[in-house]
């Protein structure tokens, strides 16, 4: 239902429509469709001894380890890697909002640098940095998991706290 009203609502927008659209276009094919259920098929049969799901990971399990100013330093806390490249399927993202009380100051789409294998961890720069000077009380940070150009309801952090 809530996918239903998402896309009805947003349609009644001309630039959100063609976005949709374009989106649609250009990832909404069946060749894209059979080559991702191939891949899934293939990644999870060569998980010997895996389960199934750790190919596919739907709710990855990240931690924020540690935090500096403009940066904060994550770790797959998960059974299965998180792809940040892989061709034809969408890579994973982090989005990063910054908020003044309610208010959203600014957001990021922030990339992987790599694969992000369980146990491992990775340090990502935020750019946040110019945003959080001179504000008072200290903005809160929030992430959010996210897929590279796969559109999305609106989305609970994982994560937030104050800068």
């Amino acid at each position: 239902d809530a996918l239903v009203d998402f896309f009805r609502k947003e349609l009644d927008v001309p630039a959100i429509a063609r976005a949709q659209r374009a989106w649609l276009e250009a990832n909404a094919q069946m060749s894209t469709t059979v080559a991702g259920y191939v891949h899934a098929l293939r990644s999870a049969s060569s998980l010997r001894g895996a389960p199934a799901h750790a190919a596919l990971p739907l709710f990855p399990a990240l931690s924020v380890i540690e935090r500096t100013a403009d940066s904060i330093t994550l770790r797959n806390d998960g059974d299965a890697p998180l792809r940040a490249r892989e061709y034809g399927a969408p890579a994973y993202r982090v989005l990063a909002k910054l908020f003044d009380g309610e208010r959203e100051l600014a957001d990021r789409w922030l990339a992987l640098p790599g694969d992000l294998a369980p146990g491992e961890t990775v340090n990502v720069e935020t750019g946040f940095r110019p945003f959080q000077d001179g504000l008072k009380p200290a903005p809160t940070l929030r992430l959010y998991h996210a897929l590279q150009g796969v559109p999305m309801l609106p989305p609970e952090p994982w994560y937030a706290a104050a800068l």
